[in-house]
C-alpha cells in the first residue's frame, strides 16, 4: 500500500493543476483497471487509507476557487477527472452493496483485510475478532440478531 501513499502525496503536493489532473487520472486508471470487484475494492481501500478522500475534497474546493482565473481549462480538466473518479467510486460502492452471495462477500472481506496489511493493524485485529465471534455464535442467536430484510 506504500504506492498509494506515494501517489496521494504526489497529488497533494503538486502545484500545477494540469499535473494534479494527470496524477488523479493515473490513480483513477489504477483503481478502475481490474475487472474483479474485490480487487478494485482493495485498491480503493488502500487509496482511502492513504488520505485520497480528503485530498479530493481539498482539490474540488481549490478548483472551485481557481475556476475564474487564467487556468480555467486546466481546472476544468481536473474537475472532469474528479467527477469521473467519483462516478466510478459510486458505481463500485453500489456493486459492493449489491453483493448478496457468501463467496462474493468473502472475497470483498478478504480484499479489505488484505488492504490493511501493514497498516491499520488494530482494525484488522478487530475485524478478525468479530468474524471469529460470528463463526462461534449459535445459529439461532445469530438469526435473532440479524436485521430482517424482505
Amino acid at each position: 500500500a506504500g504506492f498509494a501513499v506515494e501517489l496521494v502525496e504526489a497529488l497533494r503536493n503538486e502545484s500545477e493543476w494540469s499535473l494534479k489532473a494527470k496524477h488523479l487520472q493515473l490513480i483513477h486508471s489504477l483503481v478502475t483497471a481490474p475487472t474483479n470487484l474485490a480487487t478494485r475494492y482493495k485498491l480503493r481501500q488502500q487509496f482511502s487509507r492513504a488520505g485520497l478522500p480528503q485530498v479530493l475534497t481539498a482539490l474540488r474546493e481549490g478548483a472551485a476557487m481557481e475556476g475564474d482565473e487564467d487556468g480555467a481549462e486546466e481546472t476544468a480538466r481536473l474537475l472532469d477527472a474528479l467527477d469521473s473518479y467519483d462516478a466510478h467510486d459510486t458505481e463500485d460502492s453500489a456493486a459492493v452493496a449489491a453483493v448478496d452471495d457468501a463467496e462474493g462477500l468473502a472475497a470483498l472481506l478478504a480484499a479489505r483485510l488484505e488492504a490493511t496489511a501493514g497498516e491499520g493493524a488494530e482494525e484488522k485485529k478487530l475485524m478478525l475478532k468479530t468474524l471469529r465471534y460470528l463463526l462461534d455464535m449459535e445459529e439461532d442467536t445469530l438469526l435473532e440478531h440479524m436485521p430482517r430484510t424482505e
